[in-house]
């Protein structure tokens, strides 16, 4: 097979034709840009080099790497027929990835196959979806409309829901517009289709369910022109775009949901409750009877605005951290809710690890370091919560942080400490894991409840072999976001290095409908070019 000359095409778009060596085989790679602020030979980098990849379903994977822009031919070998075939294309500037795309699956026959469309996103840096209409005009994608405060969740076939939310805050930041809309975005192909009518809830949180449905559990709703707490939980099953809903034993916002170990429990963790107190009880969700429990025995734990991660302990605990307490202070300690497989029990562990700085409404990631353990980070947030008198749950955030804590997740060891974020302080910030030792911060409020247009991302570097050191924790700023207007958005990971982010509020406090994908670059020493 042999890569004939790119020709140059629309702004938008760019042409590779292959032909089989040795057979009538033949099909084209269009390069696309969904980029409405950037050329296709601008991200096709004239100046750099492309690899390009062809894999599928029972064949070895074809590469040609060192392939340039305004090459002639290059010989490749035959695609073998089959189905499932994939193209990924990659642009390296020197060793650094600064654009990629994968096609959608495809067939090749003896006759050959279709026209192949790869779409090119730009590495470290936010990308607006759009579509190209001619040569000179470009209209970013939307949702059907503005969105913020909703839930975001990527189902088993790699599409995300997306649902609820409000569409402005008014003056005493309350959401308005409250939407009983849900879409499904395709990552693939840029497509935004309605998917269905929901139980209009926000600040709720969402978790993908493993028989393949999406659970979105409590937040807040409308009654009467009044901004409620709710006891309601939603269901959405992908398979027939059914809704459903049914109650948790208590109403619940600014709560966790954490899905414990391979095959544990479902864990609904504090919350504050319609009375405006921090909520101490904690339920597990039975997927097949569709019902909400609360725990036996004694396990309490009072938390609100607090994080919560699956982190181990034999892989059957959920470390809780940040935070207030029931008596709306910032708590400091992060506590473990442990699962024993043996009996089914879950109990509050009496071990500690202590946060540098207890902080409310952060983000959190989790990262694994190998040899050297988990660690948890609890990302910006507000130092300091002002409660309403009898109303510990309801009250003011403010010093809003600017740092990224660290805790271990072995309580024997009682390791923590702190990173100072580049981008800015912010409070509910979106955060989003790329890969193991790495994490994507955006969005969220400063102190002055302005917009944080910049983004960075974390990451743990491992000591130089043979040190006895322990691994390093860094900061990256990357390009801000293209639409500045990003407060209660989401982040979803697209499980291919790429990170959706949707909605949130804009300026003015109206909410936005735009889309952008952020592509990672590949950690150190990883799929580089050769040389």
């Amino acid at each position: 097979m042999n890569v004939s000359r790119i020709l140059r095409g629309a702004s938008s778009t760019a042409l590779l034709f292959l032909a089989a060596c040795g057979g009538e085989s033949s099909f084209d790679i269009e390069l696309v840009t969904r980029d409405c602020q950037e050329t296709i030979e601008h991200l096709a980098a004239r100046q750099g080099t492309m690899t390009v990849v062809v894999s599928g379903d029972g064949m070895s994977d074809i590469k040609r790497e060192g392939v340039n822009f305004s090459d002639g031919a290059l010989d490749l070998p035959e695609v073998p027929v089959g189905s499932n075939r994939v193209v990924t294309v990659s642009v390296f500037e020197g060793k650094n990835l600064s654009a990629r795309g994968r096609s959608e699956p495809f067939e090749v026959t003896s006759s050959g196959a279709p026209s192949v469309r790869v779409q090119l996103f730009r590495a470290n840096a936010f990308t607006t979806w759009g579509e190209w209409e001619n040569d000179t005009t470009c209209k970013p994608v939307r949702l059907a409309g503005p969105r913020a405060g909703h839930t975001a969740t990527r189902l088993k076939d790699g599409r995300v829901l997306i649902a609820g939310g409000f569409s402005s805050l008014d003056k005493a930041g309350t959401g308005a517009g409250y939407l009983s809309t849900a879409e499904i975005f395709d990552p693939v192909t840029g497509a935004i289709s309605s998917a269905g009518t929901v139980v209009p809830h926000a600040f709720a949180q969402s978790v993908l369910l493993r028989d393949g449905r999406v659970l979105i559990v409590g937040g807040t709703e409308m009654k009467d022109q009044v901004e409620e707490v709710t006891d309601t939980a939603s269901i959405f099953d992908p398979a027939t775009g059914a809704w459903s809903q049914v109650k948790l034993q208590n109403a619940r916002k600014g709560h966790t949901v954490t899905l414990v170990a391979e095959n544990g429990p479902l864990l609904v963790v504090g919350g504050v409750g319609a009375d405006g107190k921090v909520v101490e009880t904690i339920e597990v969700f039975d997927a097949k009877a569709n019902t909400f429990s609360p725990v036996k025995g004694a396990a309490k734990l009072a938390r609100a605005y607090h994080v919560a991660a699956n982190v181990g302990l034999n892989n059957a605990a959920v470390e809780i951290a940040g935070g207030i307490d029931d008596s709306g202070v910032p708590e400091t300690r992060s506590q473990f809710i442990v699962w024993n497989r043996d009996v089914d029990t879950i109990t509050v562990s009496n071990q500690t690890v202590a946060l540098p700085t207890g902080t409310v409404r952060s983000g959190v990631a989790l990262f694994d370091l190998g040899n050297a353990g988990r660690r948890l980070g609890v990302i910006g947030g507000a130092k300091t919560w002002t409660p309403e008198a009898g109303k510990p749950g309801v009250g003011k955030p403010s010093g809003a942080s600017n740092e990224a804590q660290w805790i271990g997740t072995d309580p024997s060891q009682n390791k923590s400490g702190t990173l100072g974020l580049k981008a800015g302080a912010r409070v509910n910030p979106c955060v989003v894991g790329l890969d193991a030792k790495r994490a994507l911060v955006l969005g969220g409020f400063s102190e002055t409840q302005a917009f944080v247009p910049g983004a960075e991302v974390l990451a743990w570097q491992d000591p130089p072999k043979g040190s006895n050191a322990e691994p390093t924790f860094g900061s990256d700023k990357t390009e801000k976001l293209r639409d500045d207007g990003r407060g209660y958005t989401s982040c979803t990971d697209l499980g291919d290095g790429r990170v959706l982010v949707v909605g949130g509020i804009g300026k003015g406090g109206a909410a936005v409908s735009t889309a952008e994908i952020y592509l990672a670059q590949p950690p150190p020493a990883s799929e580089q070019p050769a040389q």
